[in-house]
C-alpha cells in the first residue's frame, strides 16, 4: 500500500468523481483510476461504486475512510512539526555544562534565548570534565560548555577564561590582611575543595603546593554553595571559580585571599560538540547566541 494510493482514495471520496479528483491532484484521470484499482487489489474489496450521480463509497470504502483520514492527518502533522522546528516554534535544546557554568553563566544566556524562542524546551545537565565529554560523544546533549577538551572526536571553541580564587569568611585574620599572606598560613587553616578530582581543583592544588601550601588539610564537598557557606563560617579557605563568588565578594560576605608567590590557574571554558554532527535548529540558534555574547566565530571552526 502506497501513500499516493491513499491520497487518491481520499480525493475521489471528497469529490465523488474520478475526474475532479484528478484535477485536484494535478494528475490524469487514468492515473487516479490506476491508483484506486491498485489499492482495491491490496485490500481485496471494491472501495467505490458508480451511480447516476457519480461515484460513492461502498460499505468497505466507508469503513476504510476514517483510517485513511488519520494517515493523511498524521502526515500533515509531521510536515507541520518539521516546519515548526525549522521556525524554532518547537523543539528541545539539550545542554551539558560544568557546574560553575550551569549555575552562574547559563542563566543569563538562557534568559535571552528563552525570550527569542519561547516555544522551545531546554534541558541542562551539569557534570565534571570527562562526564561532559561522554554526554557529547554519546549524543545525549547537543552542545556543552566546559573546560576545553582535546578529544579528537570533539570540536572545541574557546569562549572565555574562568578565573580561580581563594576565599575566606569576612571575619578572621585572613580577611583583615592588607598584603599577600604566606602559603603556610593557608596550609594551617585548611582548604575547602569542590570535587577534588575536577580539573580546576587539581590545577589549583598543584599551584598551592608549588607555592608552599603542601600538607593542607581539606574538606571535600560536591557543591559550590556548600563550599561558600563553609568558608563564610570560617571552616577554611575555599578554592572556587571567581564567577561563583562574585556576588558574595561584592557584598562583603566573603573575602578574597592573595597568597605570596601563588599563581592560580585560569580554565578555558569552551563550546564543545561532537565532530561531524549536524546541529539541530535549536542548538544552532544557541550557538549563534554564543557568538553574539562572547564575540567569537563558532561557525568557522
Amino acid at each position: 500500500m502506497e501513500l499516493k494510493q491513499v491520497e487518491a482514495f481520499l480525493a475521489v471520496a471528497a469529490h465523488s468523481s474520478f475526474s475532479r479528483a484528478a484535477g485536484a491532484l494535478h494528475l490524469t484521470q487514468p492515473s487516479v483510476t490506476a491508483r484506486i484499482q491498485a489499492l482495491e487489489r491490496e485490500l481485496g474489496q471494491p472501495l467505490f461504486q458508480r451511480t447516476g450521480r457519480g461515484v460513492t463509497l461502498t460499505e468497505v470504502g466507508e469503513s476504510y475512510l476514517p483510517f485513511a483520514q488519520r494517515v493523511a492527518k498524521a502526515l500533515q502533522d509531521g510536515r507541520d512539526a518539521v516546519l515548526s522546528l525549522g521556525r524554532l516554534e518547537l523543539g528541545t535544546l539539550r545542554l551539558a555544562a560544568a557546574p560553575s557554568v550551569g549555575a552562574y553563566v547559563l542563566p543569563e544566556l538562557l534568559k535571552v534565548y528563552g525570550s527569542r524562542y519561547p516555544g522551545l524546551d531546554v534541558s541542562v545537565r551539569t557534570a565534571y570534565d570527562d562526564r561532559v565529554i561522554q554526554m557529547v560523544l554519546s549524543d545525549d546533549v547537543d552542545v556543552a560548555l566546559d573546560s576545553a577538551s582535546t578529544h579528537p572526536d570533539c570540536v572545541t571553541v574557546p569562549l572565555y577564561d574562568e578565573e580561580t580564587a581563594l576565599v575566606c569568611g569576612r571575619d578572621g585574620e585572613l580577611a583583615q590582611a592588607v598584603a599577600a599572606v604566606p602559603a603556610a598560613e593557608i596550609a594551617e587553616r585548611g582548604l575547602i575543595l569542590v570535587n577534588r578530582r575536577s580539573r580546576l581543583t587539581t590545577l589549583a592544588l598543584d599551584a598551592l603546593r608549588q607555592a608552599g601550601a603542601s600538607g593542607s588539610s581539606a574538606i571535600d564537598v560536591d557543591g559550590m554553595e556548600a563550599a561558600k557557606e563553609m568558608a563564610a563560617q570560617g571552616l577554611g579557605v575555599a578554592v572556587l571559580p571567581v564567577v561563583a563568588v562574585r556576588r558574595e565578594l561584592e557584598r562583603g560576605e566573603l573575602h578574597r585571599v592573595t597568597v605570596a608567590g601563588l599563581q592560580l590557574p585560569r580554565t578555558k571554558i569552551a563550546l564543545i560538540h561532537r565532530r561531524g554532527r549536524t546541529l539541530s535548529a535549536a542548538a544552532q540558534a544557541f550557538v549563534d547566541l554564543l557568538e553574539e555574547h562572547f564575540g567569537v566565530r563558532v561557525s568557522d571552526t
